[in-house]
């Protein structure tokens, strides 16, 4: 039992990562054409309107996913309760989604200036209000079926692969990329939802027993974390919209899209483990839960650090070569890079432990604090020194809220940091950039960029992970072993 447990835990976290590649490919293929064809200005419109539609969606779903989510892990096996939490939870969805969608489109009729008069694509983007409505990736990773998000995942990223390809051809098909974008989030979503009903019994159920009341001092707090977490996420886009332009959006926008494909990686364990260990925490089982976030603290800190030094040595060479020349991100890059350390520790202070043992006040509460903080800094950098300002004041505010969850979670459980594994990562991670430092500009001056920074890429992984091997890192040599009984047994 305890074997096809861990053999559980390790597929969703392969499936996890399958979706965070497929997350990180599809952008990859398309952002280099997209940010070329619509330019800075138009790039960083659609990311404006996208960034004001995503509070709306939040304040819709009333932070139910993470919540849901650990609710189902705990009654997945009884259908009866499963199928009652369910329609209870899509019931207040779509309540609230209606309420929303309704108020957004006033709103933007009513004062087109909040939306800086892009009115027919802020109607076009208000689809993902109602789209999100069909968004139950929550209750299948609360059930570990990883696998089918994933298949369906694949399927609608292909058909928005295409469309970007056929359809967008200048600076005007702004709106048909809208349009793609949305037709993608709808089927993604409606397959989900309609498949769900092969893992729900409603002939079971008594709607007598429907009680939408019970989940509201819970989604409340999940509601203001969700929120708060969007103030640095997305207001940052916001802010620079109104104080500077949509250009600077833009430019921003790279700097910070590229973070955010890296970032999955680093936080892949977080959506695996957060079900799992709302399950241990209520059998008291403290050493598997301890066993569980050392390994996922020394994944994250195994990804993290040497994707960090990456970006910040080779930002002047990826910014061009991935987005084209005309986009000024390369130090917002470097400022921004550290996020996928500092967030790849509060995701696992976060969503791993903070959630798990019924900590999402005090959660939500640091996360407050920090929005506060980035908010202010906002205010008065980004007046000063434009769209780096507000990548200083992210930093700034992340690094406030990791420290915040730290302090918080060291009351909860202790010893779940594996120094030795540490110490090996940043000793390897050290002689990565030490490689890279001296033999980039060899590179640069015999090869053009895409070679170059692939060679770079190839030949700095090879390093980092043969002195992870040579040290014996148990992490990397568990991986290994995973690899080979995979495919070769």
């Amino acid at each position: 039992m305890k074997k096809n447990k861990e053999n559980s835990v390790s597929k969703n976290t392969f499936f996890n990562l399958l979706i965070n590649i497929i997350k990180v490919l599809i952008p990859l293929l398309t952002i280099p054409y997209i940010s070329r064809i619509l330019g800075p200005e138009k790039l960083g419109t659609v990311n404006f309107i996208r960034s004001i539609i995503n509070y709306f969606i939040i304040i819709a779903g009333l932070g139910i996913p993470i919540y849901a989510s650990r609710e189902i892990a705990k009654i997945k096996d009884d259908i009866q309760k499963r199928t009652k939490f369910f329609i209870e939870i899509e019931a207040l969805r779509f309540i609230t989604i209606v309420i929303v969608e309704f108020f957004f489109i006033l709103l933007v009729l009513k004062f087109p200036n909040i939306v800086k008069g892009h009115i027919k694509l802020s109607l076009v983007f208000s689809g993902l209000i109602i789209s999100s409505f069909f968004n139950i990736d929550w209750f299948y990773k609360g059930l570990g079926k990883f696998n089918f998000i994933s298949n369906t995942l694949l399927f609608s990223k292909f058909i928005y692969l295409f469309l970007i390809f056929t359809t967008i051809k200048n600076r005007q098909d702004i709106y048909n990329y809208a349009s793609i974008i949305l037709l993608s989030d709808l089927i993604f979503n409606c397959l989900m939802f309609f498949v769900a009903r092969y893992k729900l019994d409603y002939n079971k159920l008594s709607w007598e027993e429907i009680n939408l009341k019970i989940h509201f001092k819970f989604v409340g707090w999940f509601l203001f974390s969700r929120l708060a977490v969007l103030v640095y996420t997305n207001l940052d886009s916001v802010m620079i919209g109104y104080i500077q332009n949509e250009e600077s959006v833009g430019h921003y926008y790279v700097a910070n899209r590229l973070v955010k494909i890296i970032l999955p990686f680093v936080v892949a364990t977080g959506a695996v483990l957060l079900p799992e260990i709302s399950k241990l925490k209520e059998k008291n089982n403290y050493k598997k839960i301890r066993g569980y976030l050392r390994k996922s603290i020394s994944i994250m800190i195994m990804i993290s650090v040497p994707a960090t030094l990456g970006l910040i040595l080779l930002s002047d060479q990826i910014i061009p070569l991935i987005f084209g020349v005309k986009y000024k991100s390369v130090f917002t890059l470097r400022i921004l890079s550290p996020l996928l350390i500092v967030i790849g520790f509060s995701s696992v202070y976060g969503t791993q432990i903070l959630l798990p043992f019924n900590k999402e006040k005090e959660f939500s509460l640091i996360i407050i604090f920090g929005a506060i903080i980035n908010f202010t800094l906002n205010l008065f950098l980004i007046k000063r020194i434009g769209y780096n300002g507000a990548a200083i004041s992210t930093l700034i505010a992340e690094v406030i809220i990791a420290v915040l969850d730290y302090f918080l979670v060291k009351k909860i459980i202790r010893n779940i940091y594996d120094i030795k594994n540490i110490i090996q990562v940043v000793m390897s991670s050290f002689l990565m950039y030490i490689f890279i430092l001296f033999f980039k500009h060899v590179f640069f001056n015999y090869m053009n960029n895409i070679f170059s920074i692939s060679f770079i890429i190839l030949t700095s992984s090879i390093i980092y992970f043969f002195v992870l091997y040579k040290l014996k890192n148990e992490v990397f040599l568990y991986g290994i072993d995973k690899f080979k009984n995979k495919f070769f047994s």
